[in-house]
């Protein structure tokens, strides 16, 4: 993570960030935020030329034909998105599944009580 936010080189950071690429599980999600993966992700090193913070808020051509054509910015939130969906997985699959019944409150349109 040092490493990439302090790279500079267009191909240095997309090596870097091909190297982030790790099939993740959620309980992983401890360690990669103890790394600061999401923080250099979204911010790099802080500096306003910094290419990981210019990712953010660009637009994003989808049709490249190989993945070494990609932009910076496609990559860091390809990137992102993988590790956030991965992590946030164990938020949205609880641990005791359909084990929990849901029923209607006594007024139809109020949300569901346990």
């Amino acid at each position: 993570m040092k490493r990439l936010k302090q790279a500079k080189d267009h191909s240095e950071i997309k090596a870097l960030l091909g190297a982030i690429k790790w099939k993740y599980v959620a309980r992983d999600h401890g360690d990669l935020a103890q790394l600061g993966v999401f923080q250099v992700l979204h911010k790099g090193n802080g500096d306003k030329d910094c290419m990981l913070r210019g990712a953010w808020g660009r637009r994003v051509a989808y049709d490249c034909k190989a993945a070494d054509a990609q932009s910076i910015s496609q990559d860091v939130l390809e990137i992102f998105e993988q590790l956030f969906l991965t992590v946030a997985a164990r938020i949205v699959e609880p641990d005791f599944g359909s084990a929990m019944k849901l029923s209607r409150g006594p007024n139809s349109g109020s949300a569901p009580v346990l």
